[in-house]
């Protein structure tokens, strides 16, 4: 997790089988954070706990318990640490949030706005997109070369564009990849900007080798966060390759089932499961994601096209109804500047929104 300052082990195992203050640690080691936890062994299995601690309060952040068999314990170890970043990941995230929001307002940072914009960010509305670019702007304005800040603004804008929340579509398709670019160039290192760059070649650009390519130097370098593996996801489904989109994002939601984001999986699950043609799930998982976040306008567009599909016209078109009053500008001709790698895709996909009554 590369925006984490980790102690080295050996500094850390000085407190090893010792009592002492996790306030004491936190001072010693000039760490906010602190992961501790336990092994104990019965026979073949053995139970590992952890939970992550913040030093200055002891308030207690996160715990959780592991069970595993030692028969193959280079499984066990990939296994726990594939759990264990991808619930503490998240879980900072928040404690950093609560932190910065603490502060007075004369005192923010770049990394402070960063913060500050992620809790309207997840709230996927357009007050919220607006209010959100308005803060990450501010943080580029503090630190041009902020690539987090660069690469939220590049799922900002893109989000907005998708939704119908920017009038110039053009303009915003070239403003994602504007910033995506910017992100990637700021820290090539950056997982999450080199997966928001993957999804904004493909999604916006049409790009999809260079997006493939940027997807698994992501994946390499951080698998373990829903943040990479949701937006890579979208590139193979985009791409054509539905089961490899499906694979990423079931494991993105085992990583982080309770992610705020977690609507966002859901609804690039309901699309990859649309041109794989199991239009049943797509309607499902449609149909929970905008009864979690109702301003998912991309969703209404699949889950029509899933319903038409199914020859459950009324339903159809009482979804495109709610999508017409959400986005007015929605339309066939609208629908078919989608970047899809393939031909029959965008046959599916617009076939089943004029099934649906779409209007050209």
């Amino acid at each position: 997790m590369r925006w984490i300052f980790v102690i080295a082990r050996n500094s850390s195992f000085t407190y090893k089988g010792k009592a002492v203050d996790i306030r004491q640690v936190g001072r010693e080691l000039g760490v906010r954070y602190v992961l501790e936890g336990s092994i104990r062994r019965a026979g073949n299995r053995v139970r590992i706990t952890g939970q992550l601690i913040e030093a200055g309060t002891g308030r207690h952040v996160w715990a959780d318990r592991f069970d595993g068999d030692l028969s193959d314990l280079f499984e066990l170890q990939d296994r726990i640490t594939e759990s264990v970043v991808g619930a503490i990941e998240p879980s900072l995230r928040f404690a950093e949030i609560e932190r910065s929001q603490t502060k007075p307002t004369s005192s923010l940072d770049a990394y402070d706005l960063y913060l500050r914009a992620l809790p309207p960010l997840y709230t996927y509305s357009e007050a919220g997109f607006r209010e959100a670019e308005s803060l990450l702007k501010a943080a580029v304005e503090k630190d041009p070369s902020y690539s987090d800040a660069l690469a939220a603004l590049a799922d900002c804008t893109g989000r907005r564009t998708l939704n119908g929340w920017i009038a110039d579509q053009k303009e915003g398709h070239r403003l994602t990849c504007e910033y995506a670019r910017r992100a990637i160039a700021a820290d090539p290192s950056n997982a999450v900007a080199l997966a928001t760059g993957a999804w904004a070649y493909s999604v916006f650009a049409g790009d999809f080798d260079q997006a493939l390519d940027l997807a698994d130097r992501a994946l390499q370098i951080h698998p373990n966060s829903i943040q990479v593996r949701s937006p890579a996801a979208w590139v193979y489904i985009y791409g054509g390759e539905s089961q490899k989109g499906i694979e990423q994002l079931l494991v993105a939601q085992r990583l982080s089932p309770v992610d705020p984001r977690t609507s966002i999986t859901r609804s690039a699950l309901a699309t990859a499961y649309f041109f794989a043609r199991e239009f049943e799930e797509t309607v499902r998982l449609g149909r929970q994601v905008l009864s979690e976040a109702p301003s998912h306008n991309v969703t209404r567009r699949y889950l029509a096209a899933a319903l038409a599909h199914l020859d459950r016209i009324e339903d159809a078109r009482e979804i495109i109804a709610d999508l017409l009053k959400a986005q007015p500008s929605s339309s066939l001709s609208l629908s078919r500047t989608s970047k899809f790698r393939h031909q029959w895709m965008m046959d599916l996909y617009i076939g089943g929104l004029a099934k649906a009554g779409l209007p050209e």
